[in-house]
Formats: C-alpha cells, structure tokens, sequence
C-alpha cells in the first residue's frame, strides 16, 4: 500500500500543523491524507484568520472545483508538464471548462488555483503546484472516476508513463476494483506478447548508451519499443512486487556488459572485441580532442556526458547477451503471467457478486 511518509518533508511540513490540530495524527494511508490536503485547503485555512474569508471567484462548489482541479492534473501530467507559463495553464483550464460544461471563467478558476484554495503557487513566472505528488495523486482520482469507453487508455497513458512513477500506487489505493478490472488484466495480457517479443528480439532493444551526469558510470538506457513496456512493468512492480519478487523492471546498469567508470569503459572499447566498432571511432576521436585541448583523462573520470548511438548489428549479439537480458526477461514474463491470473480471477469473482442478495 502507498504510503505518505514518502511526501517531502517541505510539503508535510505546510499542513501537518492542520491535521495534528483537528485529529491528533496525520493519515497513514494516501487517499485520505491528500483527501485531507485538499479539504483543508479549501475550507478549513480560514478559520485560523479570524474574520477574513477567501474570496472564490469561479463561485464553484467543492465537489465541482475539485472535478476541475483532478481533470486539469490528468491533462497536464498527460502532457508531461509540471510547471505551466500563464498562457499554457489558461489553455488547460479553458479546455477542463469546455469538457466539464462550467459556466466559470478561466481567470476566476487560475485565481482560485492561486490565491483561494492555494493549490498552486508562483515562482519565478512559471506556475507550479504546492508539490508534484498532489498533480500525481489527483491525476490517479481523476482516473478511478472518470467513465468513459476508452478506460484502459485513460489509465495507460498515464500509468506507462516513467514521469508519473507514483500514479499506479495512488490510484490503487483510491480505487482497487478499477484500477484491476480496466488496467492491470488488459495490461498484463499486452504485456506477455511483449516480453515474449523481447526475448526473441534482444538485438532490437538496444539503441544507446549513456553517461550519468552526477556519477558518471554507464548504463545501456534507451530501448526500441521497450521505455513502454519496462514503465508498464515498473508501475505493477509497486503495487504488487511483495507478491511477486520477480516482478521488476530491468535496469541494465547493474549488468557489467559495460564497465561502470569511463577509464574502465575506455579500455573495453579499446581492446575487446565485443565493443561495437562505432564506440572505437567514437573513442579515437575523443581522444584527439583530448589532446588537443591537453585535457588529463583521471581513472574515474567521466567527461563524456551524454549518449553514445548505437546501431545493433550481428556482431553485437554476444555483447549484449553478457547484460543478462535473456535471463532475466523470462522472469518478469513468468511473474506477469502469474499476476495476470490471479487478477483476473479476483476481477471475475468480484463481477459475480449478487450486491442485492
């Protein structure tokens, strides 16, 4: 279960006080804490200011301001935007306004966002929520409610998303039942032909290399056809892996195919015949510019920041079987499957369930 010990100390820390003060504790679980959150910051921050009370320009009701705010989450994480210049957020909450048929005005709405409920805060002419995990968790409220033909999409553009990592956990724990029954039996079905694609392909997966820039070790991190897929299995694993150990998303950055420091890297291109030829021009190049610039090569250092392209060919295919990846993919089928079938078999019984008996 998710749990809200996890939030940043910053953003407990601006409503803890509220929660002490009305019940002595702050909530275990999410759904109630954000729930909280959101309640008392729209109705209950007043009463510590005495006479003064906001002023709610939309003139929206609760319920009704929090089904614009969940929708405007949805869409905003949708397109992968955090942080919103004013003409950006005024697109957004022009088209909530159209699709939920308010009679509010888009300003009236962005002052309320701001200034009434305080969901969102100004900084340096960017527009930001109080914090990422409230767009996240009411993204996955949105998804639990919203009734549409097109569910599994709604839920899976979002949920095979790497941006949005804390979705599936909140959205189970708002919403069990819907979230199985509309994504984790479709998704787990798409996910078996998949992997088993995977397996058969391994010489398709990989497309680069890269550096990371605040340690400087190597990863193979970009996939062909497989950032969907592992993002899919990624959001599984943290609502099921108790369950299902094997259920993990591989980060090939633990395999030793490629050495993890760029002087051990350098000399594996340099004398192994499994570097791909590409990474020996790329190096002898380097290594010009280096002494070009008389630039010192440290045993640890990684200056080559970025992504090093690689087109897989034939004689790559021993190189890339040493990652690991054909031992650990079937794993994660196997545990796909399992879930799969546990799940639906929980979906079933539920639907079978006389409510009237």
């Amino acid at each position: 279960m998710p749990d809200i010990v996890s939030a940043p100390p910053i953003f407990l820390s601006q409503i803890k006080r509220i929660f002490i003060s009305d019940t002595g504790e702050i909530p275990e679980r999410a759904s109630v804490f954000y729930d909280q959150a959101f309640d008392t910051l729209y109705s209950r921050h007043d009463s510590s200011k005495g006479p003064f009370k906001r002023v709610f320009k939309s003139e929206l009701p609760k319920d009704k301001f929090r089904q614009a705010f969940r929708l405007f989450c949805y869409r905003s994480l949708a397109h992968h935007q955090v942080s919103f210049s004013p003409p950006e957020l005024k697109s957004h909450i022009e088209r909530v306004i159209n699709i939920l048929e308010l009679e509010s005005q888009v300003d009236d709405i962005i002052h309320d966002l701001l200034e009434s409920v305080c969901v969102m805060h100004r900084d340096e002419g960017k527009i930001l929520f109080i914090h990422r995990s409230f767009q996240e968790y009411f993204a996955a409220d949105f998804m639990s409610k919203w009734q549409a033909d097109d569910k599994f999409e709604l839920m899976d553009t979002i949920l095979s998303d790497p941006i949005a990592s804390r979705a599936a956990p909140l959205l189970y724990d708002i919403d069990e039942w819907a979230m199985e029954e509309f994504w984790v039996v479709p998704v787990t079905k798409i996910l078996l032909n998949e992997l088993l694609d995977l397996e058969s392909s391994t010489l398709g997966m990989v497309e680069e290399v890269g550096v990371a820039a605040e340690s400087g070790s190597f990863s193979l991190v970009a996939w062909r056809n497989g950032d969907k897929i592992f993002s899919r299995v990624s959001s599984l694993a943290t609502v099921y892996q108790g369950g299902y150990p094997e259920l993990v998303a591989p980060q090939l950055s633990e395999f030793s195919a490629v050495p993890e420091f760029y002087a051990d890297f350098r000399d594996f291109v340099r004398h192994s015949p499994l570097a791909p030829s590409e990474y020996k021009k790329m190096l002898r190049d380097e290594m010009r510019q280096r002494e070009k610039a008389r630039v010192e090569l440290k045993s640890k250092d990684a200056v080559t920041r970025g992504f090093w392209p690689l087109v897989v060919g034939e004689d790559h295919e021993e190189w890339l079987r040493g990652t690991g990846l054909l031992k650990i993919l079937p794993r994660i089928r196997v545990a796909v499957a399992k879930l799969h079938e546990d799940v639906s078999q929980r979906v079933s019984a539920r639907q079978k369930v006389d409510i009237l008996r």
